[in-house]
Protein backbone atom coordinates (compact mmCIF):
# COMPACT_ATOMS: atom_id res chain seq x y z
CA UNK A 1 0.00 0.00 0.00
CA UNK A 2 1.30 3.41 -0.92
CA UNK A 3 0.96 6.17 1.63
CA UNK A 4 -0.44 9.24 -0.14
CA UNK A 5 -1.13 11.21 3.00
CA UNK A 6 -1.86 14.78 1.86
CA UNK A 7 -3.57 15.73 5.15
CA UNK A 8 -0.68 14.74 7.44
CA UNK A 9 -2.81 12.12 9.17
CA UNK A 10 -0.87 10.35 11.95
CA UNK A 11 0.48 6.85 11.35
CA UNK A 12 -1.20 5.66 14.53
CA UNK A 13 -3.73 6.73 17.15
CA UNK A 14 -4.50 5.45 20.65
CA UNK A 15 -8.16 4.48 20.96
CA UNK A 16 -9.28 3.61 24.48
CA UNK A 17 -5.74 2.52 25.31
CA UNK A 18 -5.30 0.43 22.16
CA UNK A 19 -2.89 1.59 19.43
CA UNK A 20 -4.48 1.60 15.97
CA UNK A 21 -2.26 1.71 12.90
CA UNK A 22 -3.47 4.27 10.35
CA UNK A 23 -2.92 3.88 6.62
CA UNK A 24 -3.83 6.22 3.78
CA UNK A 25 -4.53 4.05 0.75
CA UNK A 26 -5.25 5.24 -2.80
CA UNK A 27 -7.00 1.95 -3.58
CA UNK A 28 -9.69 2.37 -0.91
CA UNK A 29 -12.99 4.16 -1.36
CA UNK A 30 -14.02 5.96 1.84
CA UNK A 31 -12.50 4.50 4.97
CA UNK A 32 -12.88 1.75 7.51
CA UNK A 33 -11.53 0.38 10.77
CA UNK A 34 -10.98 -3.25 11.64
CA UNK A 35 -11.13 -5.42 14.74
CA UNK A 36 -7.39 -5.99 14.44
CA UNK A 37 -6.68 -2.35 15.34
CA UNK A 38 -6.27 -0.74 11.93
CA UNK A 39 -7.82 2.35 10.37
CA UNK A 40 -7.65 2.90 6.63
CA UNK A 41 -8.48 6.18 4.94
CA UNK A 42 -8.83 6.72 1.21
CA UNK A 43 -6.56 9.14 -0.57
CA UNK A 44 -8.97 11.76 -1.83
CA UNK A 45 -8.61 14.92 -3.85
CA UNK A 46 -8.66 17.27 -0.87
CA UNK A 47 -7.11 17.44 2.58
CA UNK A 48 -10.55 18.23 4.04
CA UNK A 49 -12.06 15.00 2.67
CA UNK A 50 -9.17 12.91 3.97
CA UNK A 51 -9.37 14.49 7.43
CA UNK A 52 -13.16 14.08 7.56
CA UNK A 53 -12.88 10.37 6.74
CA UNK A 54 -10.11 9.95 9.32
CA UNK A 55 -12.19 11.64 12.04
CA UNK A 56 -15.24 9.57 11.08
CA UNK A 57 -13.34 6.29 11.42
CA UNK A 58 -11.63 7.25 14.70
CA UNK A 59 -14.94 8.31 16.25
CA UNK A 60 -16.76 5.20 15.04
CA UNK A 61 -13.99 2.96 16.40
CA UNK A 62 -14.30 4.69 19.80
CA UNK A 63 -18.07 4.18 19.78
CA UNK A 64 -17.65 0.48 18.98
CA UNK A 65 -15.03 -0.02 21.71
CA UNK A 66 -17.27 1.84 24.18
CA UNK A 67 -20.16 -0.46 23.23
CA UNK A 68 -22.63 2.19 22.04
CA UNK A 69 -22.95 1.06 18.41
CA UNK A 70 -25.61 -1.56 17.96
CA UNK A 71 -26.58 -4.06 15.29
CA UNK A 72 -28.02 -3.24 11.97
CA UNK A 73 -31.67 -2.39 11.86
CA UNK A 74 -31.88 -2.02 8.07
CA UNK A 75 -30.43 -3.73 5.04
CA UNK A 76 -28.21 -0.79 4.06
CA UNK A 77 -24.66 -1.72 5.08
CA UNK A 78 -23.69 1.61 6.68
CA UNK A 79 -26.96 3.24 7.65
CA UNK A 80 -28.11 0.18 9.55
CA UNK A 81 -26.13 0.95 12.70
CA UNK A 82 -27.62 2.79 15.65
CA UNK A 83 -25.58 4.72 18.22
CA UNK A 84 -27.17 4.99 21.64
CA UNK A 85 -25.64 6.66 24.69
CA UNK A 86 -26.48 8.86 27.60
CA UNK A 87 -24.64 12.09 28.36
CA UNK A 88 -22.08 10.37 30.62
CA UNK A 89 -21.24 7.98 27.77
CA UNK A 90 -20.97 10.94 25.41
CA UNK A 91 -18.53 12.71 27.75
CA UNK A 92 -16.35 9.59 27.84
CA UNK A 93 -16.42 9.42 24.04
CA UNK A 94 -15.33 13.06 23.84
CA UNK A 95 -12.45 12.34 26.25
CA UNK A 96 -11.45 9.31 24.19
CA UNK A 97 -11.56 11.37 21.00
CA UNK A 98 -9.45 14.13 22.54
CA UNK A 99 -6.91 11.55 23.75
CA UNK A 100 -6.81 9.78 20.39
CA UNK A 101 -6.35 13.01 18.44
CA UNK A 102 -4.22 15.00 20.88
CA UNK A 103 -0.98 14.73 18.94
CA UNK A 104 -2.76 15.24 15.62
CA UNK A 105 -4.51 18.39 16.82
CA UNK A 106 -1.52 19.74 18.74
CA UNK A 107 0.81 19.08 15.82
CA UNK A 108 -1.50 21.01 13.50
CA UNK A 109 -1.71 23.92 15.93
CA UNK A 110 2.06 24.05 16.41
CA UNK A 111 2.68 24.05 12.65
CA UNK A 112 0.06 26.73 12.15
CA UNK A 113 1.58 28.88 14.91
CA UNK A 114 5.05 28.50 13.42
CA UNK A 115 3.78 29.60 10.01
CA UNK A 116 2.08 32.64 11.55
CA UNK A 117 5.17 33.59 13.52
CA UNK A 118 7.61 32.92 10.71
CA UNK A 119 9.42 36.09 9.76
CA UNK A 120 8.27 37.98 12.87
CA UNK A 121 10.97 38.97 15.34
Amino acid sequence: MTNTNIANIPKSVLICGVPYAVNVDPDVSGGYFTNDDKITVEKTGTQFDQREIFLHEVLEAILVVRGVRYCRYSTNENSGYRFVMNHDDFEMVVRDLAAALGDFINGKLKRRQKKRCKGKK
